[in-house]
């Protein structure tokens, strides 16, 4: 009985190594790295929403559009003014490899269903076009590093929103 249960417990242990060492495999090493998509958004006119406590601009990235849920990710913008321009550099973090749809939104709140609006979309700006909307003619393309200059215009006064 002695015999059987050490005989059991160094099976045991080869087999956690086993296990140990196949996990720990370099040849099938995994990269769980993400990158950061940034730029400068432009606003084509003056009527911003000051008031934070209402809602507040974003800028997201989606990778399935048109999108059906949240975006895979965001950040909150910033923006500055410089005589009667509006603009707001941005970068959004956490992004793994692939093509992303990008968009200026502004977020109402209460949180609710229709409570984002878009107001600028990179590769169709401000264009209320839905064939644009809909298939937007530009992405942004993260394959291994950061992307920059990613710059598009966009409406700021939310009664302009293209969707």
């Amino acid at each position: 009985m002695k015999k059987r249960i050490i005989s059991n417990l160094v099976f045991i242990l080869i087999l956690a190594t086993i296990v140990i060492m196949a996990c720990n495999n370099s040849n099938n090493p995994v990269n769980n790295s993400t990158y950061t998509v940034s730029g400068t958004i432009n606003f084509v006119d003056t009527n911003i929403a000051n008031d934070t406590s209402r809602g507040a601009y974003t800028i997201d990235a989606f990778a399935n559009w048109p999108p059906t849920s949240s975006p895979n990710g965001f950040a909150f913008l910033n923006i500055t003014r410089s005589g009667n321009l509006y603009s707001a550099n941005y970068s959004i973090p956490g992004l793994l490899n692939g093509s992303y749809v990008l968009t200026c939104a502004y977020l109402r709140k209460p949180y609710s269903a229709g409570s984002v609006v878009i107001l600028g979309l990179y590769g169709c700006d401000t264009s209320h076009s839905l064939v644009c909307f809909n298939s937007p003619t530009s992405k942004a393309s993260v394959q291994g590093y950061n992307v920059t200059g990613i710059n598009f215009l966009s409406w700021i006064d939310t009664n302009k929103r293209i969707y």
